[in-house]
């Protein structure tokens, strides 16, 4: 009797709080043996018109920043790109801090681009002493323009923050010194509209459109920070990291889908440089670090065969046209994610954890994990 008046009670609290009873479901669904829609997979027998944003797989183009989200936490990009959550407007006020890694970025590579765009003009090679002015020039007038817009914490940061920005431009005038290919092309847009092709000067309006087979067509577009001649017909592709270079190893091509920007953006320039030169090939793609935190980096990546990487995005767009939007079973994303106090991150972790190995539905997740 006294267990039937618990019961009886539980279920009279759930009737008047909708949001216990909810929360009960969700707890029961977790411990399933395959994901449910509490963990951030969608109901198979759904129709596109009860899916938040359909159809699920994009039809516009898509970025590479968004497919690398996606490998790296599937929920993340359920949250970001199709319910489209949008993070709270507040602005708070760093008195620590004047800008923040993505203003301090963007500023950096306005610096990088506007110098070697200098320099390509009049056809000179960086010189790492002789061209330190000019681009300490360019860096400080750039400087100015920020402080303009963002109100500055103190004297003492702002100097320290600048002598940062000034010391990052060392690190790249080094790196491109030693440099023998000669850059050509800077900030090249596709699939960013006519406008911003003329902008640069270069580029395709439209987006840059990957066969994936079996009728599925990925459209993709971006930004190319630089593209290099190395010969007659040979060229590479650059582009800027102003943060961290740790996860870039030598070891690492594809990083389970983290990193594919460099093999993207190779197809991409390929498709450019065939209106501006005659039988172009991308030979390599890459990264740079010009900064203390990336120690002056550079990763470099030869351009391998096409087949591996589209089996790697098919892998990719079945997670999403299956609607299976869990989790990463690694949680060291977590810490640089916005929406990780949306999903209690370790809880949720531990839970794909539980079911990664037998779960029949993780199985395209599982073969993402196989493409280092």
């Amino acid at each position: 009797q006294a267990l039937e008046g618990k019961l009886r009670d539980s279920t009279v609290v759930e009737e008047c709080y909708a949001n216990i009873k909810r929360g009960k479901t969700a707890a029961r669904a977790r411990q399933a043996s395959e994901p449910t829609i509490y963990d951030g997979a969608l109901d198979r027998a759904a129709k596109p018109a009860d899916i938040p944003v359909s159809p699920r797989i994009p039809r516009k183009p898509i970025s590479c920043s968004q497919l690398e989200c996606l490998a790296a936490c599937p929920f993340s990009y359920f949250l970001k790109y199709i319910l489209r959550l949008e993070l709270p407007q507040d602005l708070l006020y760093d008195p620590s801090g004047w800008l923040d890694p993505l203003q301090r970025g963007i500023l950096l590579h306005s610096v990088f681009c506007d110098f070697m765009r200098q320099l390509a003009s009049s056809r000179e090679r960086v010189d790492e002493k002789r061209h330190q002015d000019l681009i300490y020039q360019i860096a400080l007038q750039l400087v100015d323009q920020y402080k303009e817009k963002v109100p500055i914490p103190s004297d003492l940061i702002f100097q320290s923050e600048t002598n940062e920005i000034l010391e990052s431009c060392d690190f790249f005038l080094a790196i491109e010194s030693r440099r023998k290919s000669t850059p050509l092309y800077f900030e090249v847009p596709f699939g960013l509209g006519k406008e911003e092709v003329k902008k640069a000067g270069c580029g395709l309006a439209e987006p840059v459109r990957l066969d994936l087979g079996k009728g599925h067509i990925l459209s993709i577009c971006g930004r190319i920070d630089r593209i290099d001649q190395i010969s007659e017909n040979c060229f590479s592709v650059w582009d800027y990291k102003t943060g961290k270079g740790k996860a870039y190893g030598d070891e690492k091509f594809y990083d389970k889908g983290r990193q594919i920007q460099h093999a993207i953006y190779a197809i991409a320039a390929e498709e450019i440089l065939k209106v501006l030169h005659v039988s172009p090939q991308v030979v390599s793609s890459g990264y740079i670090f010009p900064s203390k935190k990336g120690e002056g980096r550079q990763v470099t990546r030869q351009v391998s065969d096409r087949e591996s990487l589209v089996s790697l995005l098919n892998t990719m767009y079945e997670i999403v046209e299956k609607g299976t939007f869990v989790a990463s079973h690694e949680n060291a994303q977590c810490s640089f994610c916005d929406y990780a106090g949306v999903c209690n991150h370790d809880a949720a972790a531990l839970r794909v954890k539980k079911i990664y190995k037998d779960a029949e539905r993780l199985d395209p997740w599982r073969r993402l994990q196989t493409y280092v």
